[in-house]
C-alpha cells in the first residue's frame, strides 16, 4: 500500500490506519531520511460459530470463516473446554468461507465449544467466540 505524500505534524507523529487482509510488513519512506525498519503486521482471521441439533445428541457445528481465500481448504477445528483445557471433538475443511462439522455425543450435558483454525502463510490463527451449548 502506498500513501501519498504528508506532512509531518508538530508533534512529530504521523498517523495511519491500515487494515490488511493477509500479514503484511510496512515501513516509512522519506526523502530526507531514508527508509525506516520495518514492522510486521499478523492479520488474525475471524471464525462465527453456530450449533444445529439433527437429533438425539447429533450437532452440526457451523462457522464462517474471514478472510475467506487466506483459509480456503484449510482445516478448522471444533473444540470443547474441560475446565479451562480444549479438548478437539472433530474437524472439517473450509469451502467457500464455510466450515460444517457434524459430531455425535455418547453422552449428555453442557458444554462451551469454540472453533479454531491454525495459523497459515498468509495469516494468524483464528478463533471463535465461546460457545455454550447443551447436548441432549
Amino acid at each position: 500500500m502506498v500513501r501519498g505524500d504528508a506532512v509531518l505534524p508538530a508533534s512529530g507523529w504521523l498517523d495511519y490506519t491500515f487494515r490488511p487482509a493477509t500479514n503484511t510488513r510496512l515501513y516509512a519512506l522519506s526523502a530526507t531520511c531514508g527508509a525506516s525498519d520495518t514492522a510486521t503486521i499478523t492479520v488474525h482471521g475471524l471464525v462465527s460459530i453456530a450449533a444445529h441439533r439433527d437429533g438425539v445428541r447429533a450437532y452440526t457445528f457451523t462457522g464462517a470463516v474471514t478472510p475467506a481465500a487466506a483459509y480456503e481448504g484449510q482445516l478448522v477445528k471444533l473444540f470443547f473446554l474441560r475446565g479451562s483445557t480444549p479438548v478437539q471433538k472433530g474437524s472439517g475443511r473450509v469451502h467457500a468461507g464455510k466450515v460444517a462439522i457434524a459430531v455425535q455425543f455418547q453422552g449428555s450435558g453442557r458444554f462451551t465449544f469454540f472453533l479454531g483454525a491454525p495459523a497459515n502463510s498468509n495469516n494468524g490463527a483464528a478463533r471463535s467466540t465461546n460457545r455454550p451449548t447443551v447436548i441432549s
